[in-house]
């Protein structure tokens, strides 16, 4: 069986410590790339061996930690804890399952 994006759910609810580290290794790279453009970009570039003028913030909106919060908060009717909650409620989620 292939895996599915679903897998995320079962990984996130098995392995919190090792998503939070995700998370919290994503927000450094993030503020620092925004924090030091340039060498940000070259730290890309050599990753994706891609052009270093090829890569751009233009339409990409790198959130912070409080953005990233607030977006995951149940008390927020846009969330993404909110839209998931919804979609089992209306039987239209297929990627989570209790």
């Amino acid at each position: 069986m292939k895996p599915r994006i679903g897998s995320f759910c079962l990984y996130s609810r098995d392995r919190p410590e090792d998503i939070r580290a995700f998370v919290r290794g994503w927000l450094q790279a993030t503020t620092y790339w925004k924090a030091n453009v340039q060498e940000g970009n070259t730290i890309i570039s050599k990753a994706l061996k891609i052009p270093k003028n090829t890569i751009s913030f233009e339409g990409v909106n790198l959130t912070n930690l409080g953005e990233n919060q607030k977006f995951f908060q149940s008390s927020n009717p846009h969330s993404f804890l909110a839209a998931m909650y919804n979609a089992k409620q209306e039987g239209r989620d297929r990627y989570c399952t209790n």
